[in-house]
């Protein structure tokens, strides 16, 4: 329709391994703006960042197209497994996978 307007955002926390005191202050705003960047790589925008040393907040909107992927992911890890997606998604931010 072309007369609708849809508005998502979405609170995301994320935890360190453990729940380890490993975020300092000096390194949060570096922290955020890193997450930031991530978002706006794919369409969507940080609102709020927040935190602890082992813990982060963020409030986000997302592309409401990203709707669509996040509702089709049943029928997506028919082809994919979860692991097997989590890996490449690892890989391709040149992230280390810790086993």
């Amino acid at each position: 329709m072309s007369d609708t307007y849809t508005k998502l955002q979405y609170h995301l926390v994320f935890s360190t391994k453990q729940r380890a005191a490993l975020i300092e202050s000096a390194l949060r705003d570096e922290l955020y703006a890193y997450f930031g960047g991530i978002l706006r790589g794919q369409g969507g925008i940080l609102l709020v960042a927040g935190g602890m040393p082992d813990h982060v907040h963020l409030l986000a909107a997302i592309r409401p197209d990203m709707r669509a992927y996040i509702l089709g992911q049943e029928e997506h890890h028919r082809t994919i497994s979860s692991e097997e997606e989590f890996r490449t998604l690892l890989r391709r931010h040149g992230l280390s996978i810790d086993e």
